[in-house]
């Protein structure tokens, strides 16, 4: 059945449920039950100043947006609109929008209100989690959704309370009336309504495009009904004994026979035939390539990728198979079509690790086949089938597979809960400082962060790092001479870090942009900002800059900028107050917020030495009274695989006792107190707590 088995999708299924049937009908509220909130005549109010009113604004953040449209309704009306979002909220997956941002934009409507409402438990529990990934137009065109549900939800005041009934218990006689509310480009939203209302028979799908491709490569299983969600009903009845009851249509590989990067896939067909027509491959191939390097590669040309996260040795095994199964299956027509994977293997093996030139081949045609090796063609999305006017033909299933923030969580040993905060806070100002003591991860972290924000697209981020020579013209833009053919020197105006990746992001304003600033508490800040401080907090004002002052120069609302700043070198306190109020600063201290646990955590998860973050502890304990929590010693120093004690007295000798001899420099009895062989001995009973892991090397630790 298409019914989620996840353990947080029964609290989902139902709160719609009790929405759908018991809430919208009589008019009541899901907030603050007895109270008259789904009536009438709030939902015409949305309709005639949310609906009625759209705000196409470029550069306007949603609840801007949403803020000025409900200027004029009701208190009442107001609340509609948060649990409306409430009711969108439930089918996004965390993946796309977290918990922290679902429960956030709840609370900010709400305080819109002269007195507002607090959220319940059971609604932020069941909207949490999510079922899918939406795709990126309803990322970004959430009132088109809002829209339908609105008037999805005035027809339904409109039918009789048998009526509505009906509607509940029969998912069929529900399609049919969902069909006949109208609102441009809301697929979504209808679709995501039918599987929630009625699990067991509608997909978890919300992109019309996706049940179609799925239909028409399933096509000897799915049948010839004229009702889409039927033939799924019957692709996926043939599918159980593949995929095992429950299965997902985007879990991979499944998701990669049905979705296909078309240009890629073509390609790599043309020239594996090519490959299958060439008598003999004696000579051709490297027959040292190990198989699983020979798939990934083949993976990498038909736009396959590496496979799932983490993905273990049996499931790329299983993607393997799959793989070849395609191939077979679409080598059929060939002159010589392949029989089997075993059949098929060899042929993709030649031609991913081919070296020498085909006998019968052209020197133009080995060329190409090169060239096509070297330079893999990105997707081309006037390839991929998409219903004329539906509006989710750019969303790639993989963006539905990977949570990267929870990707990262994972990797950094830090609960989700840190990324999405430092997320909310980016979302809010577009610009935190990660600050705290040398070793706490801050850099690491922001980089780590960026990527998983613009979803592992490194062209997404830049990392630039300031130091005390960093000028405007290093940072933003400047002149730099040239020496011209004649031995002239010119100057030419040239683009710095931020004028580049801003550009960027202008050129591509439906995606994050991130810019890592590494030490920008080194640099003078007022001198590299420059003008550009008007722009930190005016993201929609234009400024005429120095060396531009003919072109005005905006700075995208979808570049973020996370700055890391360390406070050994210098304290938040003399940071100019203009950049302190631009910026939300995230505190990074080992004795206390995020970075508290990240020692042992590690340690934890690759069974080191556990006593040597409870010694970290100690350690820091002592030192707070002695140099302040901005000098105490980060974990990074630590996160090595070798901490045996030999490995313990380098780390301490030669990283952390330099530091705190030039704290406590000119008190030589303190100085002795905290030399190794003290140190050791003050805190024998916490090292000996666990006993040395087995080590066969270091491992850097976070920066």
């Amino acid at each position: 059945m298409a019914r989620s088995d996840d353990s947080d999708a029964s609290a989902i299924y139902a709160l719609h449920k009790r929405w759908l049937a018991d809430v919208l009908g009589t008019g009541d509220s899901l907030f603050t039950p007895g109270s008259a909130i789904w009536t009438t005549d709030h939902l015409d109010e949305l309709e005639r100043d949310f609906t009625g009113q759209p705000d196409l604004t470029k550069g306007k953040r949603f609840l801007e947006k949403l803020h000025d449209q409900l200027a004029n309704v009701s208190p009442k009306a107001v609340q509609l609109m948060a649990e409306l979002h409430a009711v969108h909220f439930l089918v996004i997956w965390t993946g796309a929008i977290s918990a922290a941002k679902k429960r956030s934009d709840l609370e900010a409507i709400l305080a819109w209100m002269p007195a507002p409402c607090a959220v319940p438990d059971d609604v932020l529990q069941a909207m949490a989690p999510g079922l899918v990934h939406p795709g990126q137009w309803v990322m970004t065109r959430r009132d088109t959704q809002l829209t339908w549900l609105i008037r999805f939800s005035r027809a339904w005041k409109d039918l009789s309370a048998d009526r509505q009934r009906e509607l509940v218990a029969d998912p069929w006689a529900l399609k049919a009336f969902a069909g006949t509310v109208q609102a441009p480009t809301s697929d979504a939203a209808r679709l995501a309504l039918l599987h929630l209302a009625h699990p067991d028979t509608f997909e978890p799908i919300v992109s019309h495009s996706h049940k179609e491709l799925i239909t028409q490569r399933f096509a000897e299983v799915a049948g010839s009904d004229p009702d889409i969600d039927r033939r799924l009903q019957a692709a996926r009845a043939a599918l159980i004994p593949v995929y095992g009851a429950g299965f997902g249509w985007y879990q991979d590989p499944l998701v990669r026979l049905w979705w296909k990067d078309q240009k890629s896939w073509r390609a790599f067909l043309g020239w594996l035939e090519a490959f299958r027509a060439i008598p003999d491959h004696s000579g051709l191939g490297d027959p040292e390539r190990a198989p699983i390097e020979v798939i990934r590669s083949a993976w990498q040309l038909t736009g396959w990728g590496d496979g799932p996260v983490g993905a273990s040795a049996p499931d790329l095994d299983d993607r393997e198979v799959a793989f070849l199964d395609e191939l077979v299956r679409d080598s059929r027509g060939w002159l010589k079509p392949f029989q089997d994977q075993e059949d098929a293997y060899p042929t993709v093996h030649h031609m991913v690790t081919c070296t020498a030139k085909p006998n019968a081949w052209t020197d133009q045609t080995w060329a190409e086949f090169n060239e096509y090796r070297g330079v893999t063609a990105p997707a081309d999305p006037d390839d991929v089938t998409v219903e004329p006017g539906t509006e989710d033909g750019d969303s790639r299933p993989d963006e539905r597979i990977t949570d990267y923030i929870a990707v990262a969580a994972k990797e950094l040993h830090v609960g989700r809960e840190v990324l999405d905060e430092i997320v909310e806070l980016l979302e809010d100002k577009g610009q935190v400082v990660l600050y705290g003591p040398p070793g706490t991860g801050k850099t690491y972290l922001a980089v780590r962060l960026a990527k998983a924000i613009t979803q592992g697209d490194t062209e997404r981020v830049s990392v630039v790092q300031f130091h005390p020579a960093t000028s405007y013209e290093d940072f933003f833009e400047g002149l730099r001479p040239e020496l011209t053919e004649a031995g002239q020197v010119i100057y030419r105006r040239r683009r710095g870090p931020l004028v580049a990746i801003a550009e960027q992001a202008t050129a591509d304003p439906n995606r994050a942009y991130v810019l890592v600033i590494d030490e920008i508490n080194r640099a003078n800040l007022p001198k590299v900002f420059g003008e550009l401080l008007f722009l930190l907090e005016n993201r929609k004002e234009p400024v005429r800059t120095l060396y531009r002052p003919e072109e005005p120069f905006r700075l995208p609302v979808n570049l973020w900028i996370i700055g890391t700043m360390n406070t050994a070198d210098r304290s938040i306190a003399l940071i100019d107050a203009a950049m302190r109020r631009r910026f939300h600063f995230v505190p990074f201290f080992p004795h206390d917020g995020p970075m508290k646990n990240l020692l042992r955590s590690w340690l934890g998860n690759g069974g080191g030495r556990l006593g040597v973050a409870d010694l970290l502890d100690e350690v820091n304990k002592e030192l707070l009274g002695l140099v302040g929590e901005h000098l105490l010693i980060g974990p990074s120093h630590f996160m090595r695989t070798d901490l045996s004690d030999r490995a313990l007295a380098r780390i301490w000798t030669y990283n952390i006792f330099p530091l705190i001899e030039e704290q406590l420099w000119g008190d030589q009895a303190a100085i002795d107190r905290w030399r190794w062989d003290q140190v050791k001995e003050r805190f024998a009973g916490t090292l000996a707590k666990t006993p040395t892991a087995e080590a066969d090397g270091d491992e850097p630790g976070l920066a």
